[in-house]
């Protein structure tokens, strides 16, 4: 009975994009990261360490500083010819050169869940803002993935005795596949591993003395491999999963039917 919990449980997965989608589409709407995570089927920490990682900070267009209001300072930039009077109504943002500049923030970012989604002034008020948007999140925590499994686990020395051993032989013209075939045990890494470091330049070998490498074209990604990541927050609730759902629920039926018309000029129709 514990091995069927620990093996249904959701809670130890990765939120998928169309979870993010959901947590953006409820903090949007004002709802708990409590409730969120009971709705996902997640634990309470897992959205609130979502949110506070993979949410962007913008900064503010405005002048932000908590002196806006009472600073007399003129000249900050010091460039010749300004006739401002005061540095606080300058285009030019005066934080940047001014040594007295003091951030201000939102006193609501202290609040749970810390960003700025709910707030109905977000794009009016002179803060810095925190926001969390599931494709910008989606694409952080991709890139955190892809920076922990980059590299490989080898050794210095691990790497010069594979060198050794697969560099002269694929210059003199045999296949990754067949030293390794030859080699065996003896070759502690796989036909891919083998690949992949000479696609790195980690070898003396290269692509170019790979006899197949240099005839294939680089493979083209599929245009419909990225589809499902064009999900938006207005679609949330209202796709055909959703449909059924709801028919299920309320236990109405329902027919399907196409519709043919002809021209508007033309009276013959079907």
């Amino acid at each position: 009975m514990t091995k069927e919990k620990l093996n249904t449980s959701p809670h130890y997965k990765r939120l998928t994009y169309e979870q993010r989608v959901i947590i953006e589409d409820r903090l949007n709407k004002g709802i708990s990261p409590h409730s969120i995570a009971k709705e996902l089927g997640k634990s309470h920490t897992t959205i609130l360490r979502e949110i506070k990682n993979h949410s962007i900070k913008q900064k503010s267009r405005q002048n932000n500083c908590l002196e806006r209001l009472t600073c007399t300072r003129h000249g900050v930039c010091r460039k010749e010819g300004c006739k401002v009077r005061f540095c606080k109504s300058c285009k030019v943002s005066c934080y940047k050169w001014c040594s007295d500049y003091v951030p201000t923030f939102c006193d609501r970012l202290n609040q749970s869940p810390h960003v700025c989604n709910h707030c109905s002034q977000h794009n009016l008020c002179e803060y810095d803002k925190i926001l969390y948007h599931a494709q910008k999140a989606e694409k952080i925590a991709y890139e955190e993935l892809h920076e922990k499994r980059a590299g490989f686990d080898l050794t210095l020395e691990e790497i010069d005795k594979i060198d050794k051993l697969i560099s002269p032989r694929i210059k003199s013209g045999q296949s990754p596949y067949h030293i390794k075939q030859s080699l065996g045990d003896e070759l502690p890494i796989s036909e891919s591993t083998v690949r992949r470091l000479i696609h790195s330049n980690e070898l003396d070998a290269r692509n170019i003395d790979l006899r197949e490498q240099v005839k294939r074209r680089p493979r083209k990604s599929s245009r419909n491999k990225s589809r499902n990541k064009f999900l938006i927050v207005a679609k949330v609730g209202h796709l055909y999963k959703d449909f059924l759902t709801f028919m299920r629920k309320n236990d109405i039926a329902y027919w399907q039917m196409d519709c043919v018309e002809g021209k508007e000029c033309v009276k013959k129709s079907l």
